[in-house]
């Protein structure tokens, strides 16, 4: 009788322990749910900035740079950036560059990680982004990045206008190293070549003779050549003194261009060879001159020494020139 009378009990029990776990299914869910969603709340996208841009190296194709970017992460835990993918482009959007691949990075938490970023670029690309207003190489890179944490991932875009100072660019393309011999050269290659020497004529207190040179323009640059200063040696001792001919200019699609320097000879100083050069119809000299040149607006100067002979015949010159 008892057995019978408690069944009611033992169904209602059932029922209810089943309403329970359901309940308590439920209640987890929801509270998963509102865990998922407090923490895509809590989780804060790291912030991306970069530094001062550093060149290199550069060379007749690729102009190398090292750009920093401080990414800092706001969270009390760390942050792990994958995929990161940058474009570098110029003012009107076009790819003028890419950047060395990059392996993911993790961020500490409440600090900022830098990320060194290295950049090639064409470098007759990037001779087209000086802009003449500020005198500065100017690009931009646009990037995304993957930040992952706690199981929940996140895309961070980023975009920054970078800017160089043009100066800081030319004096690294024709660095202070001076350049001996027929050929002066940068990293580009030739820079000035010498290719003949010419008399122009003799008078009895001085001579006058003139260096033909071809000059070029590896980089892609408007350059205006102005003087060249130089003194002129005959036996170690100064003779004489030169400049050029006239100015030269070079656009951004002239990749060469020819001149002259004038080298006017005191005879009365270059007495002590005058006996010499009577008797082998020819004297050696010595230049130590600056190449002073103007680059959008930036004055720059290339040390170049060279030696040469000087035939004194007029009558052989004109069987050479025929």
């Amino acid at each position: 009788m008892n057995r019978i009378s408690n069944m009611p009990f033992l169904l209602w029990f059932k029922r209810s322990n089943s309403q329970v776990s359901f309940m308590i299914r439920v209640c987890l869910l929801c509270l998963i749910v509102m865990t998922m969603t407090s923490c895509k709340k809590v989780f804060q996208v790291p912030t991306i900035t970069n530094g001062d841009i550093h060149l290199v190296s550069l060379t007749i194709d690729d102009t190398e740079l090292t750009l920093p970017l401080m990414a800092s992460n706001p969270n009390s835990y760390k942050v792990v950036l994958k995929n990161l993918d940058i474009k570098i482009m110029n003012e009107n959007r076009q790819l003028i560059g890419f950047i060395e691949p990059v392996s993911q990075i993790i961020l500490i938490p409440k600090d900022t990680t830098m990320i060194n970023l290295v950049i090639h670029m064409e470098t007759r690309k990037v001779a087209k982004t000086i802009t003449r207003a500020k005198n500065n190489v100017v690009f931009q890179i646009s990037g995304t990045t993957h930040a992952k944490a706690l199981g929940i991932g996140k895309v961070v875009h980023f975009e920054k206008r970078i800017e160089m100072p043009v100066k800081e660019y030319l004096t690294e393309a024709f660095n202070e190293k001076g350049g001996k011999g027929s050929s002066t050269k940068i990293d580009g290659g030739d820079f000035v070549q010498i290719t003949k020497t010419k008399l122009e004529y003799i008078s009895f207190s001085e001579t006058q003779f003139s260096v033909h040179f071809m000059v070029y323009n590896p980089y892609g640059l408007a350059l205006t050549l102005n003087s060249f200063p130089a003194i002129l040696k005959l036996n170690g001792h100064e003779a004489g003194k030169s400049n050029l001919r006239q100015k030269l200019i070079l656009t951004e699609d002239t990749f060469k261009t020819e001149g002259d320097i004038i080298f006017t000879l005191d005879n009365w100083k270059a007495i002590s060879s005058s006996i010499r050069s009577a008797l082998t119809q020819e004297f050696t000299y010595e230049c130590q001159g600056k190449l002073n040149f103007n680059i959008a607006d930036v004055d720059l100067s290339k040390t170049i020494d060279f030696t040469g002979k000087v035939e004194l015949n007029p009558f052989k010159k004109k069987a050479d020139d025929k």
